[in-house]
């Protein structure tokens, strides 16, 4: 996870979910405690702060990460620029791109003088969702990028197409 404030928050948050498949895009938030409260009757609806159950680790680690956000992003220095040198091409783009949304996010929570607790709540959720949804590696342990790739290699036919979907439609074919 090529970003800055992200890479030691990165693992630490992976070693805490550890089954990734277990969760959505929305429901990773709930796990670490960042979704409002609620209390709603009929038709009214009331949200208060934010819940603070599930992993508190993981919720730290993105509530600290999500504060590197708010600075606004410039070059990155010698020592982020060589950590990112195992990173592939791919990895370091995503890395860049998440890291200018998030801070997008910070910009437009300023302009709306939101007070800055309250945007990095919000900005950590969408971290959580932004860590969840990471690309698939063609050596991901993961289930749910992995798409039976093993069962099919070890049933499959002699001489059929055993590749997973990302692996059928990769920019090498086109």
């Amino acid at each position: 996870m090529p970003a800055r404030g992200r890479d030691v928050a990165g693992f630490g948050l992976a070693v805490e979910i550890g089954d990734w498949h277990r969760f959505t895009g929305r429901s990773i938030g709930a796990f670490v405690g960042l979704v409002p409260t609620e209390s709603s009757s009929g038709a009214s609806r009331s949200q208060g702060g934010i819940t603070k159950t599930g992993n508190a680790h993981a919720r730290r680690l993105l509530v600290e990460a999500a504060w590197h956000q708010r600075a606004p992003y410039r070059r990155p220095g010698t020592d982020l620029r060589r950590r990112w040198d195992p990173a592939s091409p791919a990895a370091r783009a995503r890395g860049q791109l998440g890291t200018r949304r998030l801070h997008h996010r910070w910009q437009g929570f300023d302009a709306r003088h939101k007070r800055p607790v309250i945007a990095n709540a919000a900005v950590a959720r969408e971290l959580a969702g932004w860590c969840w949804s990471r690309p698939p590696s063609r050596n991901s342990p993961d289930p749910r990028h992995d798409s039976g790739r093993l069962r099919r290699a070890v049933t499959a036919a002699p001489g059929s197409d055993t590749r997973t979907p990302y692996e059928q439609f990769s920019v090498d074919d086109r």
